[in-house]
């Protein structure tokens, strides 16, 4: 037979199980209104990824041959500063 104190066991046992239920339940809601949110911003970043490249398209048809683009000089390569230094003062390094 249950005693007085099983009985409560298994309601406080009830009690944390629906509990932890409800949480998982708000958990799961809230991944799904994140997962909406996010599907509709990569929709918004892709319209918008596509419209701008659509756009420069048709600028670069349009203005691409009056512009020209000024070509970057040569690179110059770095010497050390050691190199430098001794050339300077005119002592071989």
């Amino acid at each position: 037979m249950l005693g007085w104190s099983d009985v409560v066991a298994h309601q406080e046992r009830y009690e944390d199980l629906r509990r932890e239920a409800e949480r998982d339940r708000l958990i799961l809601h809230e991944l799904a209104l994140i997962e909406r949110e996010n599907r509709l911003r990569c929709r918004a970043i892709t319209w918008l990824g596509g419209s701008l490249v659509s756009w420069g398209w048709r600028l670069q048809e349009r203005y691409g041959a009056e512009l020209e683009v000024p070509a970057l000089p040569e690179p110059v390569a770095a010497r050390s500063v050691m190199n430098d230094r001794c050339h300077q003062v005119g002592k071989p390094c």
